[in-house]
């Protein structure tokens, strides 16, 4: 299974690793990430430039963290799931704010701006978006995107 991971739901491992410097510790991985990397033969794992932009603006904004160590950062992240990053050709361009723009017309949403650009970008390539939303957003992303999976259900999935 092919899974976008949303930024939201990975948030947890930026943090984690950002405490364990600030405090000298050994990073203890959040369980959600240590349950991915369990999966990994069965799972890939992909993420868009959008999802790092969330990050590092958070990340900075709450830790204050240097270009260096965000990179750093991104690149822990990178190694630990095997993460591919989408092409940005394949969702930055003219049509997706046309199609997103046809898609708020015709429907609602409670989803933010943000949420409905990650449901378009796994639609657009062929990925189960692994979000950490409420079910009311979620329902509002499987009028986007063609599947949509959360974290108990994915567990379930594999049990």
């Amino acid at each position: 299974m092919k899974l976008y991971l949303d930024t939201d739901i990975i948030y947890g491992f930026f943090k984690e690793v950002v405490k364990s410097w600030k405090e000298h510790r050994k990073i203890v991985l959040p369980s959600m990430i240590e349950f991915l990397k369990l999966k990994e033969k069965e799972l890939t794992f992909f993420v868009s430039e959008l999802v790092y932009f969330e990050i590092i603006k958070r990340i900075k904004f709450e830790y204050g963290l240097s270009e260096k160590e965000i990179e750093i950062l991104i690149r822990l992240f990178e190694r630990t799931l095997n993460i591919r990053t989408v092409p940005k050709s394949s969702w930055f361009n003219e049509m997706i704010f046309e199609d997103i723009f046809e898609l708020i017309k015709k429907e609602t949403f409670k989803m933010g701006l943000a949420d409905i650009l990650h449901a378009y970008i796994a639609n657009q390539n062929k990925l189960t978006l692994f979000t950490g939303d409420n079910e009311a957003l979620n329902e509002d992303a499987e009028k986007i995107c063609e599947g949509v999976i959360d974290y108990p259900q994915l567990r379930k999935r594999f049990q």
